[in-house]
């Protein structure tokens, strides 16, 4: 494997008038990812646990295989822990969208997977363990033995007994597209398979799930309306055994041709849908819909500039039930700007947002949407700054009343064309962003970074902590690095000692710690800009 990392060009920006806030973001660190056999290599989707860890969800080039799927997990510092590859067994294309991590470190992917001649492309879902190695991996191949896939970033679920769901698309046995949705038991096994097949000489799509907490299954699509006869956004549910209850067809305003991207579950248990709607024009609106539990619609929003097509990727639903979305729209010029759209929890629009860089006429997109601890709004996404930079990629913050509080930009060496794909916030608003970079003279690389908005290195941790029994007690040292030089931190035992101090010059301390209790314990060190880490150790 061979990685490359550093040579970075950064542009950070403040938008519109100061606000309060946290500063202006730093890297912490950040990676440049180059497969082993040096080709193209893409990140799709990312995620953090609360150690810090990142896990990145991608593909990388082989020159006998085509793309394969790649899970890369860095540790809190940037640094790469394990690396994952898998290669399906008809040797061709391996695609995986959405990452899901459970309690225990388990890492699932879902995505489709060349199977040979005989069953072409099939839905393929991976469980990783918290070691980077495989556990399970299990392929789904239709009864037409033709194209069977998923796409979306909410394609996949687990419940609380460790059964995973999934959600794609299979070519049945009359030639049509039909939504798949998938059970499998914490071991791989199949547990059940239900096919929505669409009218006749129809397409039916499914592109994304939620569980709720009863473990129903809600499954978001599209397909051919039988009382309007366009293609409308559909929304089904399975009880937990996979039986079939109930589908509701939502027509746009325009009574045209209607399609989701992706939902989300809210906190009372609505479901938030997010896409497109053809409006009475022919043109395509940002659409939102918000559909209560029994598939009853609460309220739909459409959102239209009138001047030219509305897109909505993506969205988050916040703790009181409003909802975020992205995507771009068409302004007066035709030029194609970023669109951040939130809305209450009644559908009434509280603000909208573009950005495009000025006098300069080129595509600005934007993929994902994260919340922050306090509301605000991280998207990130993709923008054309002229001929010199190209593509770059951005990651943008919003205040939660809508002010730009910066922008965060990224253009590789050689000004190739860069994207942000997938967006992580953790509990400290620490922002991690992945993507896909064209540096000079080479192929794509996944590049992936670590934002800090504090006073915090972004780096702070427990190196180790070691402890040895003497007399009936025990006597522990506990080591912190990556730290700000001469910062304060506390360290807190579960056992109830307490220290405190100040770094060295380097970032670094060791506190030691004496007549303890024998046995398990934790360490929690703090500091003041926010930081924490926590390590377990044992006395004995």
């Amino acid at each position: 494997m061979n990685v490359r990392t550093g040579e970075f060009v950064l542009v950070v920006t403040l938008g519109g008038v100061a606000a309060a806030g946290f500063a202006q973001p730093r890297i912490a660190w950040s990676d440049r990812f180059d497969g082993p056999d040096r080709g193209e290599d893409v990140a799709y989707h990312m995620t953090v646990d609360g150690a810090g860890n990142v896990y990145v969800l991608g593909t990388t080039a082989t020159p006998d295989t085509d793309d394969d799927i790649i899970v890369i997990k860095y540790d809190r510092g940037g640094r790469i822990a394990w690396f994952y590859q898998y290669d399906g067994p008809g040797h061709g294309e391996d695609v995986a969208i959405p990452i899901f991590l459970d309690e225990e470190g388990n890492v699932y992917v879902a995505g489709w997977s060349y199977g040979g001649p005989e069953t072409q492309r099939d839905m393929v879902t991976i469980k990783i363990g918290p070691d980077g190695q495989e556990v399970w991996a299990a392929r789904y191949n239709g009864p037409a033995n033709r194209d069977d896939y998923l796409y979306g970033v909410h394609a996949i679920a687990l419940d609380e007994d460790g059964h995973v769901y999934v959600i794609g698309n299979s070519v049945g046995s009359s030639g049509y597209y039909e939504a798949v949705t998938l059970k499998y038991d914490a071991d791989g096994t199949e547990s059940w398979v239900h096919r929505r097949v669409g009218p006749p000489n129809t397409h039916a799509f499914g592109w994304a799930l939620a569980l709720s907490d009863s473990d129903e299954v809600y499954v978001a699509g599209d397909g051919r309306n039988p009382n309007t006869n366009s293609a409308d956004v559909t929304l089904v549910q399975y009880d937990v055994d996979g039986n079939f209850n109930w589908i509701n067809y939502y027509d746009g305003a325009g009574g045209s041709d209607d399609g989701p991207y992706d939902m989300e579950m809210g906190p009372a248990g609505d479901l938030y849908v997010v896409g497109i709607s053809r409006n009475v024009g022919g043109d395509i609106d940002a659409a939102t819909w918000k559909v209560a539990p029994d598939g009853q619609l609460i309220w739909d929003a459409y959102f239209d500039a009138a001047s030219g097509p509305e897109y909505a990727f993506d969205l988050e639903v916040g703790d009181d039930g409003s909802v975020t979305t992205v995507g771009s729209l068409n302004d007066r010029w035709g030029n194609q700007d970023t669109l951040t759209l939130r809305y209450d929890t009644n559908g009434q629009l509280l603000w909208m947002r573009t950005f495009d860089h000025p006098n300069w006429f080129g595509k600005d997109e934007l993929f994902y949407v994260q919340l922050g601890s306090d509301g605000s709004v991280y998207v990130i996404g993709e923008s054309w700054n002229g001929w010199n930079d190209g593509i770059n990629a951005i990651a943008i913050k919003y205040l939660p009343d809508g002010t730009q509080d910066w922008l965060y930009e990224y253009n590789s060496p050689g000004s190739g064309d860069d994207a942000f794909f997938s967006l992580a916030v953790d509990g400290f608003d620490n922002v991690y962003t992945t993507g896909v970079s064209l540096g000079e003279g080479r192929t794509a690389d996944v590049i992936t970074f670590k934002l800090v908005q504090n006073d915090c290195s972004g780096l702070e941790r427990i190196s180790s902590v070691r402890c040895k029994a003497k007399g009936g007690k025990g006597k522990a040292t506990v080591k912190l690095d990556g730290g700000v030089p001469n910062d304060p931190f506390e360290v807190q035992l579960d056992s109830g000692p307490q220290a405190g101090g100040s770094l060295n010059g380097k970032g670094k301390a060791k506190v030691k710690f004496k007549d303890l209790p024998l046995g398990q314990d934790t360490a929690t060190a703090t500091w003041p800009c926010g930081a924490r880490d926590a390590r377990a150790f044992e006395c004995g």
